[in-house]
Formats: C-alpha cells, structure tokens, sequence
C-alpha cells in the first residue's frame, strides 16, 4: 500500500533561528522534504533563511551529505540509494515488495544519524 507524504503544497525551507527550529517526525518526512526543496532549487526558487512556514534545523544538502557518508560507508547499500533515489521525488513509498524492503531498511539505517545531528526527533 502506497501512502503519499506531500508536506505542503510549498515547500518549507530551513530556518538559521535553531532555537524555533522544528525537527522532522521521521527519516522519511525529512528526505521528501529534501527531494521537494531540492527540486524547488533546481526549478529556479530562490530560498531565503528565516522565511520558512515550519523552521527546519538544517538545509536539504545538509542530508544529502549524510545520505552521500553513509552510503560511502555501506551503510547505505545501492539498492537503499536508488529506493530513495526513485521513490523520493514521487513523494510515495514504494508498494513493491522488493523496493519497499529497501526503503523501509534505507530509512531505518538513516534514522540515527539524523537524530543524532538533531534533524529527526
């Protein structure tokens, strides 16, 4: 079964104000909401600090480097990566087995790390 996790028909982007900053309720909301901003950049949105609807405690690329480190580790296989990859900017996590094996395990392994750079709660 698939479930769509659209954050908001804009994205919200990081806030430089951590004292209100809100931290994502999963691995999973923190990497659609890197995917969507990711794609606002690439389409040419401008982002300004401070300007965010839900203050977020970092920058896309701030997970994406931690995406890029784990994966450089094995921590991350490629499978995990082109889950993500595939998944992400449909903003749905997969419903086939096999690719919905990999992102739960990809977002079970990307969990701590996010937590611990306090980006999920």
């Amino acid at each position: 079964m698939s479930h769509s996790y659209f954050l908001s028909d804009e994205p919200s982007f990081y806030s430089n104000d951590s004292d209100n900053a809100e931290p994502f309720p999963s691995a999973e909301a923190a990497w659609f909401w890197c995917v969507q901003t990711s794609e606002a950049i690439h389409s040419g949105a401008r982002l300004k600090p401070g300007r965010a609807t839900t203050p977020r405690p970092c920058e896309a690329v701030d997970i994406q480097k931690v995406v890029l480190r784990l994966a450089d580790k094995k921590i991350l296989t490629k499978a995990h990566v082109r889950a993500m990859v595939a998944y992400g900017p449909r903003h749905l996590r997969p419903s086939q087995k096999i690719h919905a094996a990999a992102w739960s395990q990809a977002m079970e392994r990307l969990t701590p790390y996010l937590q611990q750079k306090g980006i999920v709660a």
